[in-house]
């Protein structure tokens, strides 16, 4: 698997800047590439960087664009600027794509490919790298914002907010909170990570390999490509392999540096059998319990807070009287902004609003001209009637919630009371999470 004199992987570096900066600035993020490459060195040596894009045409003033290059050029980051003189953008990927095909095929030595963008047209190039035998890490925005077919398209899937952590968009009151739920662990947390450290595990077995904590994490990984230990509260695979060993799922035993695991599979099975009947969890069958859950699950993962009922109906009338207002469209940021300075809306903070309009364009509820990125869309109207937004939003939150809570039970009832806070909507709930593919 190692190349090179070193023994170390070497690997490629292409990043798409346009799109990088376009999701950088629609999340609030920080528009630098040193923590990612910092992370990429994990795998190996970065011996090839390069960028695309047209640094002249980004949205910004020329100070802006000078820091941007100066950063290329302190990441020792090559630059192709890719002139763009049409509507249409997608010269750099193009000549992204071209480039990786190109070192690809002619560098036989380099056998792993970093590819930054969240971008869906460069699943073809994963699919065709990873056919000739390549290993592909991809570093898109946010864990909320990434396609999950994007996910398995690579062999290893980073997000540039956690890579940062940068949590710009998360108000000054919530940020102590936040913290709290990504940085510490919580039942969920713990379930999906022994979850997942499990079926590892006899993946392993299966293989006909040593059940060794070093053929077990990289398991893991392939198992789940954007899996990062810190995200659940743990320091590592054996911070986890202590835990199941706690539970009793696992025994451990000292290998050399390593660890050997030891399933325990009566007390595997009997447990998992229990939490699929829902008798888990103590409080599994309470909604006011799982609405707790639910709410957490949702703050962390729009790093804002949910406003109730009453205000989202405000909100939606702002979108409409806004939209009614403009000639030809409006930017999904200004659009929040202007939301914001509403006297009725004093309450709400702007990432707030800005997280509630970002799901309804990602749940196709606006119309969209051609814009500069897809993080800071034009509007121009509304797809859907006014009256149905609020539907639009909960599928675009229970979309996510089904993708991402791997193992946490869905509950219409506890839904109902998170979004409403009565139980009245249960049916409402149910017919959308049905819609959901």
């Amino acid at each position: 698997m190692f190349n090179g004199t070193s023994g170390r992987e070497q690997i490629a570096l292409f990043v798409d800047l346009e799109n990088f900066i376009g999701f950088c600035k629609g999340f609030g993020l920080k528009m630098e590439l040193e923590q990612a490459i910092r992370k990429l060195t994990e795998h190996g040596r970065v011996v090839i960087r390069r960028s695309f894009g047209d640094i002249y045409k980004l949205p910004m003033d020329y100070n802006t664009k000078e820091d941007i290059r100066l950063m290329l050029q302190n990441n020792l980051i090559q630059h192709e600027d890719v002139r763009h003189r049409t509507r249409y953008k997608n010269a750099s990927d193009i000549k992204l794509i071209i480039e990786a095909l190109s070192v690809a095929y002619s560098n036989p030595a380099i056998n792993t490919f970093a590819v930054i963008a969240d971008d869906r047209d460069y699943i073809p190039l994963f699919t065709k790298l990873r056919e000739i035998g390549k290993t592909v890490i991809g570093i898109g925005s946010s864990k909320e914002s990434t396609q999950k077919y994007c996910l398995g398209a690579c062999d290893h899937f980073y997000y540039h907010d956690s890579l940062t952590r940068s949590r710009k968009l998360m108000p000054e009151d919530g940020l102590s909170e936040f913290n709290k739920a990504v940085n510490g662990r919580n039942k969920e947390a713990e379930e999906e990570m022994i979850a997942l450290f499990i079926e590892a595990t006899k993946a392993v077995e299966a293989k006909g390999q040593s059940p060794f904590g070093s053929n077990i994490a990289p398991m893991m990984r392939s198992l789940k490509s954007d899996l990062d230990f810190e995200d659940y509260g743990f320091s590592g695979l054996r911070a986890v392999a202590s835990l199941a060993r706690e539970r009793g799922f696992v025994d451990i035993s000292p290998q050399g540096g390593d660890i050997s695991i030891t399933c325990m599979d009566q007390h595997i099975e009997r447990h998992f059998e229990s939490q699929e009947n829902g008798l888990g969890d103590q409080g599994s069958d309470d909604p006011l319990s799982l609405t707790e859950k639910y709410k957490s699950f949702v703050e962390t993962k729009m790093k804002a807070i949910l406003p109730v009922h009453a205000l989202r109906e405000t909100i939606y009338d702002a979108i409409v009287r806004e939209l009614a207002e403009v000639n030809i469209g409006i930017s999904l940021n200004n659009l929040s902004r202007n939301i914001a300075g509403n006297a009725e809306l004093q309450e709400v903070a702007q990432p707030s609003i800005y997280k509630m309009l970002y799901g309804l364009f990602r749940n196709r509820t606006f119309v969209c001209l051609d814009s500069y990125n897809q993080y800071n869309p034009v509007i121009a109207d509304l797809s859907i009637k006014r009256e149905e937004m609020d539907s639009a939003f909960i599928k675009s939150v229970l979309t996510v919630f089904k993708r991402e809570s791997r193992g946490m039970q869905f509950d219409s009832a506890a839904w109902s009371l998170y979004f409403y806070n009565d139980e009245d909507h249960v049916e409402l709930i149910d017919d959308l999470h049905d819609q959901i593919d």
